[in-house]
């Protein structure tokens, strides 16, 4: 469908395609399942460098198109980009749109656009922000859960389809704090990674400056892409989808497989968030399967080949789903490891920055200082303070001497810590510690 017309790595472009597909649909088609019905929306997030056209998909492609459907259907997709939590949930609302209008409107889809994602796990720091990743969750599992709020009193859950598509760059990485798999919503996202700057592809100038003529044949292409989607809307409205058993076991084959995977991994370390992701497969496989036989069975009704009402799924249709859920994947693992890069070395950095501090501490003493002292003038807490010392001790950098027992005392003999660049004396009634021994009560 929209996968040719979008100007962006292909598979982001098969990703927004599927998710515009998702938005348009709506609450209109589920795949019913033995745990309840699932509905065909997708979270997706792009990280890209800067100036590598991330946005270029969503302001100059998706957006226009999902405008031009709205005033087509009468509907509303496209959700505030900025928000607080209340207000969206103000937005999907029904009864508290029906007190202030006096009417109800229907809102209960649609495509949540965040251009610098980075931007929410630095909010989630803030107190009253600090409810949006479980909020995020919220509307991907579809459910509002009921609230009190001060003008509208008691309001009722509401079951909501959204579709959310970010971009980010690698800053990413170096903010993204371990909390959001462990919460459970990093593993709900589609993740497309761009590591390297793309090289110049537009050599030909007389494409690339486009006439006016072109820039209204480009509206013209909108616009058929929204009257499109209109048709896809229209079918997801008079149909239902079905899974022949055939196709239902290809599916549970992959959950299968996906589950075996990630036992072992959770049984080795239950923080593997592998683990967690590859359990997720299953559910995205189903998603997309759904949205190949919707796009297929859209098209055809589209040429007046076929009247939908139940949307059988193929195989065709579960192994595109199974082979894009696998390249999935491995966009997630390479993800995963640039994180990972970045983490062990900004921990590292920080690390050597930790040694510095304390040695330099350690120097405005004299080169020697107890324990104490040490704790007071550097006010880094104790076992992390602990920590840095052994590594320096383990390096060379810093020595550790115990003073004598003194009998009238109860507790333990203070340590002192000695720099091994300083040409320190050492009194005779200190005794050097070996590294195995150096940490214990103080």
């Amino acid at each position: 469908m929209l996968i040719n017309n979008v100007d962006a790595v292909p598979q982001w472009a098969r990703v927004l395609s599927y998710q515009t597909l998702s938005t348009v649909i709506g609450r209109s088609l589920f795949v019913y399942t033995k745990k309840g019905p699932l509905q065909l929306n997708l979270f997706s997030l792009l990280i890209a460098p800067s100036g590598e056209n991330k946005t270029v998909a969503l302001k100059n492609h998706m957006n226009p198109v999902l405008s031009r459907f709205q005033k087509l259907a009468k509907v509303k997709v496209l959700l505030p980009s900025d928000y607080t939590t209340e207000s969206m949930k103000d937005w999907f609302d029904y009864e508290l749109l029906e007190q202030e209008s006096g009417k109800v409107e229907k809102r209960d889809s649609g495509m949540l656009v965040k251009d610098e994602f980075t931007k929410i796990f630095k909010d989630i720091r803030k107190p009253y922000l600090s409810d949006q990743l479980e909020f995020l969750s919220f509307l991907y599992d579809g459910h509002i859960p009921a609230r009190m709020t001060k003008k509208g009193g008691y309001q009722s859950p509401n079951e909501v389809s959204v579709n959310l598509v970010a971009a980010t760059t690698p800053e990413f990485y170096r903010v993204l704090p371990r909390s959001v798999f462990l919460q459970g919503l990093g593993n709900r996202f589609l993740y497309v990674v761009v590591d390297e700057i793309s090289p110049f592809r537009d050599n030909d100038p007389e494409e690339y400056f486009q006439s006016y003529v072109q820039a209204s044949f480009r509206e013209e292409v909108f616009n058929k892409l929204a009257r499109l989607l209109l048709q896809y809307h229209s079918v997801a409205k008079k149909s239902c989808l079905y899974v022949p058993p055939e196709v239902g076991k290809r599916l549970m084959e992959v959950g299968k497989e996906k589950r075996e995977l990630a036992q072992p991994l959770y049984k080795e370390d239950r923080y593997d968030l592998r683990s967690s992701y590859l359990t997720r497969l299953h559910e995205f496989s189903m998603k997309v399967a759904a949205l190949e036989a919707v796009n297929r069975v859209g098209l055809l009704d589209s040429t007046g080949e076929k009247e939908p009402y139940e949307i059988d799924l193929t195989l065709e249709d579960a192994n595109r789903a199974i082979e894009f859920v696998g390249h999935q994947y491995q966009e997630f693992e390479r993800m995963l490891t640039l994180w990972e890069n970045i983490e062990t070395s900004e921990r590292a950095r920080f690390r050597l920055r930790d040694i510095m501090d304390v040695k330099s501490v350690i120097a405005t003493e004299g080169g020697i200082i107890p324990m104490t002292t040490l704790r007071r003038k550097t006010g880094i807490e104790s076992e992390k303070l602990w920590s840095i010392l052994l590594e320096a001790i383990h390096n060379g950098e810093i020595k550790v001497y115990e003073g004598k027992k003194d009998p009238s005392k109860t507790g333990p003999v203070t340590k002192y810590f000695i720099l091994t660049s300083m040409n320190v004396e050492i009194e005779n009634w200190l005794h050097e510690l070996p590294l195995e021994k150096s940490h214990s009560e103080v």
